[in-house]
Order: C-alpha cells, then sequence, then structure tokens
C-alpha cells in the first residue's frame, strides 16, 4: 500500500474512526466511483468541455451554465434537470453550496449530483452562496425549472454547509 494510502489512515484513526480502512474503501463501490470521477475531472478540467455535459446526459441530467449580470450583481450557476422529466411534472429541487474558494465545477464531483441523477432531482450550484442570490436562485428555478417547491433542498460541504446553515436559520420558510 503506498503512502498516499496510509494518509486518510492517519487522519481519520485520531478523529474517532478506528475502524477505517483505506485498502477496503480504494477497492469499494464509492472508493472506485471517487477515483473514476477524479480522473474524469482531471482529464476534463473545464466546465464547459463538451464531454461534461455529455457525462452527465448519461447518467440522466441536463447540465447548463448560467451567467446572470444585474446592474452591479453578476452571478453564475450550474443547473441539471433530469431528461426525462415530462410536462407537468415536478422533481425535488436540491441547490449545493460549494467550499470556499473552490469552483462550482468542483461541487459536481462531490456526490451530490450523482443521487441527483439517480433520483431524478433537479439541482442547482450557485457561484455566489449570499442569501439573495439563492432567493433570486429559488425564483428562476420555480419560474424555469420542472421544481416540487414543497420540496426545496438546501446542502453543502465546507464553507458551503456553513452558508447552508445560515441560510437555513435566516430563511427557514424557503
Amino acid at each position: 500500500m503506498g503512502k498516499h494510502m496510509q494518509y486518510p489512515k492517519s487522519i481519520l484513526q485520531p478523529m474517532g474512526n478506528q475502524d477505517f480502512d483505506p485498502a477496503a474503501y480504494a477497492s469499494s463501490e464509492t472508493g472506485r466511483n471517487f477515483v473514476d470521477q477524479a480522473r474524469f475531472l482531471l482529464e476534463h478540467p473545464q466546465e464547459d468541455d463538451p464531454a461534461v455535459f455529455a457525462f452527465w446526459k448519461e447518467k440522466g441530467l441536463r447540465k447548463e451554465l448560467h451567467h446572470w449580470t444585474e446592474g452591479d450583481i453578476r452571478s453564475k450557476w450550474a443547473s441539471f434537470v433530469p431528461v426525462d422529466a415530462k410536462e407537468g411534472e415536478k422533481r425535488p429541487l436540491l441547490i449545493v453550496l460549494h467550499g470556499a474558494h473552490n469552483p462550482i465545477y468542483l461541487a459536481e464531483f462531490y456526490g451530490y449530483i450523482h443521487i441527483a441523477a439517480a433520483e431524478r432531482l433537479c439541482v442547482l450550484i450557485p457561484e455566489d452562496e449570499n442569501l439573495e442570490n439563492l432567493e433570486r436562485l429559488l425564483a428562476y428555478a420555480k419560474a424555469n425549472m420542472p421544481v416540487d417547491t414543497a420540496r426545496v433542498y438546501l446542502v453543502g460541504y465546507s464553507f458551503g454547509g456553513f452558508r447552508a446553515s445560515i441560510s437555513g436559520l435566516h430563511r427557514p420558510e424557503l
């Protein structure tokens, strides 16, 4: 086992996970999926690469990149809609907030979008995670995506998890 495989164990065991087995993880379906996703990301580093759109379409999601400018406000986000969404059908919406200083493209490979593909969810990944922008994006989703407004979920990792918590505390009705 290479030195790189020892690193997670040396971190996870002091954090309380004495049973973490990096070799088992590397050979598990989850571990293989992670390696495949990381390889794909390295082979296609540009989020607008046609191969990226084809990748998600093959998994059942139509990816679109959006740019919005209104006065001094500039926003960028990615949206994903199930390719087989039928007219009038409403789907849950998952809003994924990325970690600090991470590009939105990286958030595509942290597992949320794969779950969305399997469960046929709509997804938004905003670059700007402030509450006003999230409200604008939710309005956009309601007007332009097959979203079930009773099933809107806000998740995030790292700083995005912090922003999701803060946003939920400030606007729980959303």
